[in-house]
């Protein structure tokens, strides 16, 4: 039982590296929740991701606005990211 986990793992490995398509599947892309001053509120909604969070996320970094960012990400780890104008 182990070692069929562990063999699915190592070809699991070896498809992600070998084709972008596998690892994004497997673990996900960076997205794009704000830009040029909007929100994208279907993304928002697929990960459950509330304004406040993104507020949250500014003043981690600085900001007092999300006017003030010029784009805010959610990483494939799940973090957001926020980038200075």
């Amino acid at each position: 039982m182990v070692a069929a986990l562990v063999f699915m793992n190592w070809i699991l490995s070896l498809l992600s590296y070998h084709f972008i398509s596998t690892e994004q599947l497997l673990s996900g892309k960076t997205e794009t929740l704000y830009k040029n001053n909007k929100i994208n509120w279907r993304l928002m909604r697929k990960h459950f991701i509330t304004k406040d969070d993104l507020q949250r996320a500014s003043r981690k970094v600085g900001l007092t606005e999300l006017g003030k960012a010029k784009a805010i990400f959610i990483e494939r780890n799940g973090e957001i990211t926020v980038i200075p104008k």
